[in-house]
């Protein structure tokens, strides 16, 4: 198991050069020592070879992957998340410290996972320039109980993060830096009014713990995991961060995350569901590969985390590693599986439904989406794509609603001209339908036969330029024009149009002098394409 770990370490660090060097060396009682401190015997472990090793076979690996059912519905109307952000926001506090009491009590007497129970305290990881004001009024309506602390203390972890963002310290402003450690102390007071409150609270423990690796807070990190194990000695979320926290680039080393997760598998005979957790190394693996865009590896390695159990977490990763490598499908498949561990992460919904637009499904991405700003309020991505979505779905009825108005009308006009058939106007009304329907041979057809019967009708010539436009026909365009012109000499209109087609054939000169002819005869539209032909072609223009 240990060989394992090291191996996949050993290609985490020849993804990155952020990863610091791994050595094997023996000592003097022929142990095998893996390390990524250097000894006066050890050698670089890490080859080509190495990441070699870690490939699965992606065919097979995605063979098993594909969906059985496309329509998994999830029910999160009743979900404890909603429930309790709508009491917070519409200010019900006591009916909201009530619905907190049984959410902990239900997690204790194992009537919902602990995905489900610290997915409902994300309630309080939202936006919004009201939330400190009614965070504030829960604290002086409820003083005495933890649960306002907590929520502040969640806020205000999730609040410093949104300003710090997810970029390594080198590489984020002095100023977000400070003010992330301003935030992040105070949600640590925060979790510490409520811990003295009630110390056996799982999410107290929890947000106390990323609060204590988010600030390198090395000495607190395992007095805090150790003290929350009295109480939570099972927890998964628990032993995740403490697992993040012995990673290269929050403080630790290759060796201690091998150490541990060698240690989780075995408690995970005790405790099944720590067993996912073993894929740790593997999973970290995908997200440094995913990093770097090197998706098809992240599939690979959030492959073998889950070989150890389903994780919510990996299989969202997993798919937004397909979506980014473009298999939709296959990542509609991963984030659905993540939906049914844990239903009520908006994050989800929001990747499902860009994948479900990559496959043409928007309705059902507008549903997702719908699902992600009602677990969320403030979720500005989803509702801008919503938005987005909802627009072109508008846009398409229209057009589908006026191609439809359109068959109706050549249905009916067939009819009189059935009767009539030497009718231009009928003639023309119907050239106009198949137009809207794209069906420009019958819409040619019938404009052609209303300009033989009535040669001297300037829209009918109007029609059949944008006819003959689609196909870029502007040769017999014009052709048309001369005929019409031919007619009506005095007509300006003409002239601009037919200057028009000759500037889509790129023959400026012969423009100029057909807007020149339209100006002469007092058309505006000609006077004003002959002064930007003159200006193009570099002529002075003279009043």
């Amino acid at each position: 198991m240990k060989s394992y770990y090291l191996l996949i370490l050993s290609t985490l660090l020849f993804s990155s050069s952020a990863y610091p060097e791994i050595y094997k060396w023996v000592d003097e009682n022929g142990r095998t020592h893996f390390s990524d401190k250097p000894n006066q015997n050890a050698k670089l472990k890490t080859t080509a070879k190495d990441l070699k090793k870690t490939k699965t076979n992606r065919q097979a690996a995605t063979q098993s992957l594909l969906p059985n059912n496309e329509k998994i519905t999830t029910k999160i109307e009743n979900g404890y998340r909603i429930k309790a952000q709508n009491l917070f926001l519409q200010s019900k506090f006591p009916e909201l410290n009530t619905l907190l009491a049984n959410i902990e009590n239900s997690y204790k007497n194992n009537e919902i996972s602990e995905h489900q129970y610290i997915s409902a305290f994300s309630a309080f990881d939202i936006e919004g320039t009201d939330i400190e004001t009614i965070l504030n009024s829960w604290l002086k309506t409820s003083p005495s109980i933890y649960q306002p602390y907590l929520a502040k203390g969640i806020f205000e972890f999730e609040k410093g993060w949104d300003i710090r963002g997810n970029k390594y310290f080198d590489d984020t402003n002095i100023k977000d830096i400070q003010k992330f450690g301003r935030i992040l102390s105070s949600s640590k007071e925060n979790l510490q009014i409520a811990m003295h409150m009630k110390t056996n609270v799982l999410a107290i423990h929890h947000y106390l713990l990323k609060n204590a690796i988010s600030l390198s807070d090395k000495e607190n990190i395992p007095l805090i995991f150790n003290q929350a194990l009295k109480s939570n000695m099972d927890s998964y979320y628990l032993h995740e961060s403490y697992l993040r926290s012995k990673t290269p680039k929050w403080g630790g080393s290759f060796e201690e995350l091998s150490e541990l997760s060698t240690q989780i598998l075995k408690k995970s005979k005790t405790f099944k569901k720590l067993k996912p957790l073993a894929g740790y190394i593997a999973k970290e693996a995908g997200d440094l590969s995913a990093l770097k865009d090197a998706y098809q590896n992240s599939i690979d390695f959030y492959t073998q985390a889950l070989k150890y159990g389903d994780s919510p977490s990996v299989f969202y990763k997993r798919g937004k590693s397909y979506y980014w490598s473009k298999s939709y499908q296959l990542a509609i498949k991963d984030i659905t599986s993540a939906i049914e561990i844990n239903p009520e992460d908006p994050k989800y919904y929001y990747w499902r439904a860009k994948a479900q637009l990559n496959q043409g499904n928007q309705n059902l991405a507008v549903k997702d989406l719908n699902t992600a700003v009602q677990l969320n309020p403030y979720d500005k991505k989803s509702k801008k794509v919503r938005s987005k979505i909802l627009k072109k779905i508008r846009q398409e009825n229209y057009a589908i609603n006026q191609k439809n108005e359109a068959r109706n009308k050549i249905t009916k006009l067939s009819e009189r001209i059935e009767k009539d058939p030497y009718n231009d106007e009928l003639l023309h009304n119907r050239s106009k339908a198949y137009f809207e329907t794209k069906e420009l041979e019958q819409a040619l057809t019938d404009i052609k036969k209303a300009i033989r019967v009535n040669p001297n009708e300037y829209e009918y010539y109007r029609l059949i330029d944008y006819i003959l436009f689609e196909s870029r026909r502007l040769d017999e365009i014009i052709s048309y024009w001369k005929q019409y012109i031919g007619r009506n000499p005095e007509d300006g209109r003409a002239y601009s149009e037919m200057a028009g087609t000759y500037s889509q054939k790129g023959d400026l000169h012969s423009a100029m002098k057909y807007s020149k002819i339209s100006a002469d005869l007092g058309n505006a539209d000609g006077f004003y394409a002959y002064k930007k032909f003159k200006e193009i072609l570099g002529t002075k223009i003279t009043d």
